[in-house]
């Protein structure tokens, strides 16, 4: 067989894969064990991006049948953060792999990651059945290269969808594929199903082996995984793969358990306080005379004014202090990074930020004052800083109010008014809370955005089951997206209550 040449593949995998994390926005949030696999048994960015640890182990034990021979085997597998926005993963077993993965930007609700994998074709290769596991480093015993995806995630009707497309370049074929998944959460039993397809090129037979290549490749999933505790998952899966690259059909029935080792919680601001709202008519805006934006001191370079206010409030002032939070855009790259640095705002809720570097800057506000009548958080329209002279202003107004959750013994019915100071805002609810120690996200309500300012949602018997539950309005600005470059925030949290 000739021999691939390794070392320039190899090279082109290692540094594709170090280049990628580049272009990945967003950070990721430790939480409570939800692992890097699918209930389908697929690992699947950003299946769980937003909810990884800082080390997680999965060991599973398989019964495998092929066309020709039947055996067990065992899978190990690692997760670690290597970057805020970066893990490396490594599985050993029938599939051998080694890769990063990240999440990129959000576009039109569907939440996008990368990522990229040096792996190894790894079958049972005994004639008398025993299992044979091929080291990663002996890269002719079949095939090995690299597979390279575009991922997407996002929710439908109480589901979470996957779906993406791949790139696999191996030393004996390579080829384009398609994959995708759902999970579902049932009362904390999280059931899930996976598809995928490939169409391989270039096919290099191996005849010491005694197979012959094949160009379509396909795999079908079912499983179920369930969080024992905080730190301990388990789960059960069934893989079918009717054709491979090597023409040989084969059964795995899956069992195993996933651990986290290390959990590291992100730095996150203070937990908001969920308060119950009586129904409320539409607030009327005050008048808010906009003082005089603050003088910039000479020579202190790149510069971003504004002033944030409640159109509720009396001249637009807050009741206490105001902290002012930056997120940045560095050129060249397409998702937002909040930066350390913070600044109090003046009694009129004017800041002044200076020095800042070359890019694009959201003003963030959290609120951590529990005022009813201000948003949880809120962020300003993608602004680039000026110079003295041509220092812009960007004002940002977190008022809103008047949001109602009224429950009966099936459904809730949730009603908002529409946000002060966006016109024509898009809005859609989200029900969250936690359940057996772990945060979970039920399902958004109405399952399409729009600029509606009311919702139903069905009270599932997770949410029965939960130890809480409580919801929130997202909105953002027409034409953008949540969690885009323009204008966009989140209500405080609201407990439910029963109709009288």
């Amino acid at each position: 067989m000739q021999r691939f040449p390794h070392h320039v593949f190899l090279a082109g995998s290692l540094l594709t894969a170090i280049a990628m994390p580049a272009i990945a926005s967003p950070t990721l949030d430790s939480a409570p064990l939800n692992s890097g696999w699918t209930a389908g048994a697929i690992r699947f960015a950003p299946a769980h991006l937003d909810r990884s640890g800082e080390a997680d182990v999965s060991l599973r034990q398989s019964f495998d049948q092929y066309s020709t021979m039947q055996g067990p085997s065992t899978a190990l597998s690692l997760q670690l953060r290597a970057l805020p926005s970066v893990l490396l993963y490594a599985d050993y077993g029938k599939l051998t792999q080694l890769g990063l993965r990240g999440p990129l930007s959000e576009l039109g609700g569907v939440q996008l990651g990368w990522d990229a994998a040096l792996r190894h074709d790894t079958y049972m290769l005994s004639q008398t059945g025993a299992q044979v596991l091929v080291p990663f480093t002996y890269l002719d015993a079949v095939g090995w290269g690299g597979d390279f995806r575009l991922n997407g995630k996002s929710a439908l009707g109480g589901m979470n969808l996957y779906y993406g497309p791949l790139l696999s370049v191996m030393s004996n074929r390579w080829g384009v594929g398609l994959e995708a998944g759902v999970e579902y959460d049932l009362a904390g039993w999280v059931l899930g199903a996976n598809a995928g397809a490939r169409y391989h090129f270039g096919l290099k037979d191996a005849p010491a082996y005694s197979y012959v290549m094949q160009p379509f490749e396909d795999i079908l999933g079912l499983g179920v995984r369930k969080a024992l505790t905080d730190t301990l998952e388990a789960n059960v899966a069934f893989q079918w793969q009717p054709d491979n690259a090597y023409g040989m059909w084969n059964r795995s029935y899956t069992a195993g358990v996933s651990w986290r080792m290390a959990q590291k919680a992100a730095e996150k601001l203070p937990a908001p306080k969920p308060v119950a709202v009586a129904p409320t008519p539409a607030p009327t805006p005050a008048p808010v005379a906009t003082p005089a934006p603050m003088k910039a001191p000479l020579s202190q370079g790149l510069m971003l004014s504004g002033r944030v206010f409640s159109s509720l409030n009396t001249g637009g002032r807050l009741s206490g202090p105001v902290t002012v939070r930056l997120k940045h855009r560095a050129p060249g790259e397409t998702g937002f990074v909040t930066i350390p640095k913070t600044l109090q705002a003046d009694a009129n809720g004017n800041f002044l930020f200076i020095n800042l570097a070359k890019g694009d800057y959201q003003v963030f506000f959290k609120d951590e004052s529990g005022d009813p009548t201000l948003v949880d958080y809120a962020l300003a329209d993608a602004t680039p800083p000026g110079p003295e002279g041509q220092v812009p202003q960007v004002d940002l107004d977190v008022a809103w109010s008047g949001i109602d959750a009224l429950a009966d013994d099936s459904a809730v019915q949730v009603n908002w008014q529409t946000k002060p100071g966006l016109s024509g805002a898009i809005y859609q609810g989200l029900v969250r809370g936690n359940l057996a120690g772990a945060p979970v996200d039920f399902t958004n309500f109405p399952a399409t955005p729009s600029e509606v300012t009311q919702g139903r949602y069905e009270v599932t018997a997770g949410m029965r089951q939960a130890d809480s539950v409580n919801v929130v309005i997202k909105y953002w600005k027409p034409g953008n997206s949540f969690a885009g470059s323009g204008f966009y925030g989140q209500s405080k949290p609201i407990l439910p209550k029963r109709a009288q």
